[in-house]
């Protein structure tokens, strides 16, 4: 059997290379020779269910030490001599859904082992370009290593590169969650005025759960007097101004408080 209908594939790409300082030639620069070695792709997952493979349903395990790719002369990942690897992507046909792919490698240059890290990354479905020769340009989902793996801001930290969000998008608003449309389009997203969360619709599994939705936050607000808007001109005076009480009197070395209803002025003999 060739493959299992009714799965999908992805396609994964990628290029290694090692930087050295400039060789014996006429330039300046540093050089970029490439890598040696494989690299080998392990499923997240550690069984996969296809409900309806064809001729019957069928549990499949993917067996990492069949999934080891090399490097060619130039870098590239390959398998079987073309550049590339395909992979299978998740999706309605398998169960779970939704699992990643984990790559892990064994490069080296001139023969010293280069230590990269394994990372996980999604694999969607891989449709190619309208040339036949050179089907990746024009394609869609093709994943390249160099695009999906983490990228190091500083030690122990890293980041994945992802693609531009598009914001928080509001399509209505609703006085409380029962009140929200009964079935709006896929992925509409209202404030529930109650409560002040946002609430996304899914038409698989319907609207976020009661309680559950997103907080969202306004700008923050100005700390300085000038920014704020609507404020008095003018502030009303005191209808009454408390009187000063007099200074405490010393009397050997001891404060006596005078009372402020009457102050008490020794008669001279």
């Amino acid at each position: 059997m060739a493959d299992l209908p009714p799965l999908e594939y992805g396609k994964v790409v990628g290029r290694f290379l090692a930087n050295v300082i400039d060789g014996p030639d006429l330039g300046d620069l540093p050089e970029f020779p490439p890598l040696s070695g494989t690299i080998t792709f392990i499923a997240d997952a550690p069984k996969i269910l296809v409900r309806d493979a064809q001729p019957a349903p069928a549990t499949y395990v993917q067996l990492p030490q069949h999934y080891e790719c090399q490097l060619d002369e130039f870098g590239y990942l390959t398998w079987r001599g073309k550049r590339g690897v395909r992979l299978v992507a998740p999706g309605p046909a398998t169960n779970p859904a939704e699992w990643t792919w984990r790559v892990s490698f064994d490069l080296s240059y001139d023969g010293e082992r280069i230590p990269l890290d394994p990372f996980s990354f999604q694999v969607p479905k891989y449709m190619p370009g309208p040339d036949p020769e050179n089907p990746d340009t024009g394609s869609t989902g093709l994943v390249d290593l160099t695009l999906a793996a983490p990228v190091p801001m500083s030690a122990g930290n890293a980041v994945v590169v992802g693609p531009a969000g598009h914001g928080i998008q509001i399509d209505g608003q609703a006085e409380s969650y029962a009140q929200l449309p009964s079935s709006p389009p896929d992925g509409s997203q209202y404030i529930v005025k109650s409560d002040g969360l946002l609430y996304i619709y899914r038409a698989v599994g319907g609207w976020t759960p009661n309680g559950q939705g997103i907080v969202v936050r306004g700008p923050a607000g100005t700390t300085l007097w000038s920014g704020i808007s609507g404020k008095p001109a003018t502030f009303p005076r005191p209808s009454a101004i408390r009187r000063r009480l007099p200074s405490p009197v010393t009397t050997h070395g001891s404060p006596t408080r005078v009372r402020r209803s009457r102050i008490l002025t020794r008669s001279a003999s």
